[in-house]
């Protein structure tokens, strides 16, 4: 069987393959999703670029129990998709037979993970579907008991109890032990969603909380911890917790990676992923290449300025994805390292050294010279914690004389 669409339905061809020493070379009429199963290492090849069209893919899930060693045409290591994971490789340009391949994984499927407020527990949150609805009136969305994810319908983070459970009070996480919080003070958690493998055709997760050190509770809530350095995550956000008098509550949730987040000033907007042309850091603006990838925005080049498209949300290294906020989306908490904090109402612009900048662009103010294109990237905005977001609406107002 082909890959075909029937009744507006996209029907693709699996196949199975059993996992050899003998190096595996995809061509272009080959099944868009593979299987492996077997003991043994398998090399596998993508096909030569040069004769796919660009937005095809494969998708190659490991169900051996070794590695895959993914390489483009030319020999070029991609990379390492390990027992129980996958990868799906989507073509994004092929000008050359190695092509330019945008890597997802298993985290694409939980984008839209949401934290909520525990309905009757004060000292906990809740994590659950989100949902979108498009202009076209589409709704996108995840639904945890759905194909895509291994656990129930929502889940409990305790933070009085250190407990991690299910729907049914099952354990879903890896259970913690809250630091004890001096009294009315203050306690950040990042909360992190961990990929634990494929089983049944569901991906599976475990969540897990992780409090800042106990030393940094504090009377106000100045310090985030970071993230725990855990293979294949979805970061999910921070959760605020508070010793009220004794008792502990959830006081603010700071949403990361979801339209329609819950609080803190997150949430909104759109999103893009593609592959970083070199490394770009968190808030840099970045522009769409001829290659398909993302690099800096350029202001010297009419190129690089007309083809803006938003703000990076996380560090990434050059050839990673990296996750790109775009119109109507909020970057959370600005890097204090760009001197944009607390210049709420501010209008920020795209500098020549590809930072962001509240200096308003004009011929013989610096650093702009003349044949610079003004590039608008948003507005500061306070959020309810009264720290600065940046509201992204990317857009070029003209160019100076």
């Amino acid at each position: 069987m082909g890959t075909f669409l029937t009744n507006g339905s996209l029907l693709e061809d699996i196949r199975e393959i059993i996992t050899s020493a003998s190096p595996l070379l995809l061509t272009s009429d080959a099944a868009t999703v593979t299987n492996f199963v077997g003991t043994v290492p398998q090399e596998v090849r993508l096909p030569n670029a040069m004769s796919l069209v660009a937005g095809v893919h494969y998708l190659l899930l490991n169900n051996s129990s070794s590695s895959l060693t993914v390489k483009d045409f030319d020999g070029t290591v991609l990379t390492t998709i390990l027992p129980s994971y996958y990868t799906d490789f989507r073509l994004l340009s092929s000008l050359i037979s190695a092509g330019k391949w945008m890597q997802e994984t298993e985290d694409a499927f939980c984008s839209l993970l949401r934290i909520l407020p525990h309905p009757l527990d004060l000292s906990a949150v809740t994590i659950t579907g989100a949902s979108r609805t498009l202009a076209n009136g589409i709704v996108i969305g995840q639904e945890l008991e759905g194909y895509a994810v291994g656990f129930g319908g929502s889940s409990m983070v305790s933070f009085s109890a250190g407990d991690i459970k299910d729907a049914e009070g099952g354990a879903l996480g890896l259970n913690f032990t809250p630091p004890v919080i001096p009294l009315n003070e203050y306690l950040w958690y990042s909360l992190v969603a961990e990929y634990t493998g494929v089983s049944a055709g569901k991906v599976s997760l475990r969540l897990r909380a992780t409090p800042a050190a106990a030393s940094a509770a504090l009377p106000d809530d100045a310090i985030m911890p970071r993230f725990p350095f855990v293979s294949r995550i979805i970061k999910l956000g921070f959760v605020l917790v508070k010793n009220d008098g004794g008792t502990v509550k959830v006081t603010t949730i700071r949403q990361l990676g979801v339209s329609g987040g819950g609080g803190g000033g997150g949430g909104g907007g759109g999103s893009l992923a593609i592959l970083a042309e070199t490394a770009l850091s968190r808030c840099y603006p970045v522009s769409v290449t001829s290659l398909g990838t993302a690099a800096v925005t350029d202001i010297t080049s009419e190129d690089s300025a007309y083809a803006v498209c938003g703000v990076v949300q996380e560090d990434a290294a050059s050839g990673a994805t990296v996750s790109i906020l775009t119109s109507g989306a909020v970057l959370m908490d600005v890097p204090a390292g760009l001197g944009l904090t607390g210049l709420w109402g501010k209008p920020v612009f795209v500098a020549p050294d590809g930072t962001l900048t509240i200096i308003k662009p004009q011929t013989g103010t610096s650093p702009f010279l003349a044949g610079h294109y003004i590039v608008r990237m948003g507005v500061l905005v306070k959020n309810t914690e009264g720290t600065t977001d940046l509201l992204v609406n990317p857009q070029v107002i003209g160019q100076l004389g």
